[in-house]
């Protein structure tokens, strides 16, 4: 079966890659700071809380048993962290109307207090649309949760099923301010909101450097078989922000024959190589993606991965066919 992909998928990237200076933990801004992708965040630790059956069988959430840290009375502890630190991604493929309770620092009143369902629905801050949603196969949420000392989130119910948290433990001295639903933090995940609606939209910009100048680089050309089109090429520092070709019917069906290769630095061995159809997300020959960052938008294939070079780049595209026509293709790159 083929499923369309949501821009949530990738959120994950923005909020739990492990990272440099500045040690301040991520909140909404990140989600819509597609520029920092290739910076390291500066996190000391990435793990999960799941219902992950850790006796090596397969009651990966079926009867429960494995789907919370401990008891307490009046319901299931599913996460108990210690900070700083930032809850990045909660998942689940059977939400219920059971409540979920945040506390926080070892508050013995819970800050955020939600069903289940609503972590997910889109509808209850922080848990918005479209940081919140459903899609490939489960329901998530993407809303960062810092908190400064602990956490521990309450299920208040006898049985859960499937879950996962993942969470980013960041160091001691991170300036990291346990949630609080400020103006602040409501300005930033609208930001995050609107552009992450943006799937399948011109989001360059976004990807580049806060003030960088774009420049977009066309070729148009029959590609024929067995041959090379070199589509962009820099001699100096800079970074693809887009990269569009078309039309996307031109690279569709089994046979995958037309690759797309980049080189980065004087490197002779590729950095992407690949068909294009897999690089764009593809499935069963069709194109089947739309996210924000990667996908396909009518009888376009977009890219607005950023990807930075510190001394040149060539990104080309090799048809492997043995024969028939040229492949007619456009290609845009967009660099900063």
């Amino acid at each position: 079966m083929r499923k369309a992909v949501t821009s949530a998928l990738l959120l994950g990237f923005l909020l739990a890659t492990p990272l440099a200076a500045p040690a301040q933990a991520p909140g909404p801004d990140d989600l819509a700071r597609l520029d920092l992708l290739p910076a390291f965040k500066r996190s000391v630790k990435v793990g999960s809380v799941s219902s992950y059956d850790r006796t090596g069988g397969n009651d990966d959430g079926f009867s429960g048993k494995h789907s919370f840290v401990r008891k307490e009375p009046g319901g299931l502890v599913i996460a108990d962290l210690t900070g700083p630190g930032v809850v990045t991604r909660m998942w689940t493929p059977t939400p219920n109307d059971t409540p979920v309770e945040f506390y926080f620092d070892g508050e013995t009143t819970p800050r955020i207090t939600v069903t289940f369902a609503d972590l997910f629905s889109g509808k209850q801050f922080p848990f918005l649309a479209p940081v919140s949603g459903v899609g490939a196969g489960g329901f998530y949420t993407y809303a960062p949760i810092p908190y400064a000392k602990s956490l521990k989130i309450l299920y208040r119910g006898d049985h859960l099923m499937f879950y996962q948290i993942n969470y980013a433990i960041w160091p001691a001295d991170a300036k990291v301010a346990s949630f609080t639903p400020s103006d602040d933090y409501r300005t930033a995940l609208e930001r995050a909101r609107a552009l992450l609606a943006k799937a399948g939209a011109d989001v360059s910009a976004h990807a580049a450097p806060p003030g960088a100048a774009l420049q977009t680089r066309r070729a148009a050309h029959g590609l024929r078989p067995g041959e090379t089109l070199r589509i962009f090429e820099s001699d100096e520092p800079g970074r693809v922000v887009g990269l569009r070709l078309t039309p996307a019917s031109a690279f569709a069906g089994k046979a995958r024959d037309v690759r797309l290769r980049a080189f980065w630095d004087g490197e002779t061995r590729p950095a992407i190589d690949c068909p294009v159809s897999d690089f764009f997300g593809y499935s069963w020959g069709d194109p089947a993606t739309r996210s924000l960052l990667l996908g396909t938008s009518g009888d376009i294939n977009y890219a607005y991965l950023p990807m930075p070079y510190d001394r040149s780049a060539r990104v080309e595209l090799v048809s492997e066919r043995a024969g028939g026509p040229p492949v007619e293709v456009e290609a845009e790159v967009v660099f900063a």
